[in-house]
């Protein structure tokens, strides 16, 4: 259900020094047709610098509320100028763009997060939640960063997940050590296993999945250029041939996967 459309802000809530949480008036039926692990092209209205919208991941979407939820990380010119919009602030958008993952909300899940990769594994944990009205499988979210000042959308998540796993690189909140160590222990051959984050992170946790004989889903980042496959400027390999992260991702199949590349591993391989 890809459109082109406006959508006024209806908040922009600081997270942290360089994360905001954007939210955006939307029309319900679009709302509803938003999943789990897909994506929005967003730009500022009244900017043609950088030309290219800029994909960003699905936070929430309330249908009930006619709200979608973006959770934005400063890194350029096109995330600075979205985080510094004020209420009432008018953006292009296009969406929703991608796959999504594939869950049954009645089996147990394993998820695991890094940095702003929580964005879409959260909107999953909630739909999960919501539907399974009765029967549903226990969660456990598996989130990790570098220090307790990085962490965000705790009190949601805490909401929706039955086992909230927290680690940080320095120790200041949670285990100390990487997410993915953590998240080994949960490991099963019942749970089904989704992940978004650094790439060298999914690839920490391929490693234990595989020799568990165990596959997943994981939500692949990259630099998205026109969001639609027609650019080829998202690719990746992947065991089948070439994958095109804004239309055959950014949700994927593990089994489809040997490794998770960053942009600049494919980059400099060509």
């Amino acid at each position: 259900m890809k459109q082109k459309l406006e959508m006024e802000l209806k908040r922009n809530v600081p997270l942290n020094p360089k994360t905001h949480l954007l939210t955006f008036g939307l029309d319900g039926v679009v709302c509803r047709a938003c999943r789990p692990g897909q994506f929005f092209n967003l730009r500022a209205l009244d900017s043609t610098s950088p030309l290219l919208l800029r994909p960003i991941s699905i936070c929430d979407a309330r249908a009930e509320d006619e709200e979608i939820d973006f959770l934005l990380q400063v890194i350029g010119e096109g995330t600075r100028q979205l985080s510094q919009l004020g209420v009432g602030s008018r953006i292009l958008a296009v969406g929703p763009l991608g796959t999504a993952f594939e869950v049954d909300p009645a089996r147990p899940a394993l998820i695991v997060a890094g940095g702003v990769g929580v964005a879409p594994v959260h909107f999953l944990a909630r739909r999960m939640r919501a539907e399974a009205v009765q029967g549903a499988g226990r969660i456990v979210f598996c989130y990790g960063a570098r220090t307790e000042a990085d962490f965000v959308l705790l009190d949601r998540i805490e909401k929706v997940a039955d086992e909230l796993v927290l680690t940080t690189e320095d120790g200041t909140r949670g285990e100390r050590g990487f997410v993915t160590t953590a998240a080994t222990a949960h490991l099963g051959p019942d749970v089904q296993i989704v992940s978004c984050g650094p790439p060298a992170m999914m690839n920490a946790l391929l490693g234990p999945m595989r020799e568990r004989g165990l596959e997943g889903q994981f939500s692949l980042e990259n630099q998205m250029g026109c969001g639609v496959g027609a650019c080829m400027g998202c690719v990746v390999p992947g065991r089948e041939g070439m994958i095109r992260v804004c239309c055959d991702g950014p949700v994927v199949a593990t089994e489809l996967l040997d490794r998770v590349w960053s942009h600049g591993e494919v980059t400099s391989s060509q």
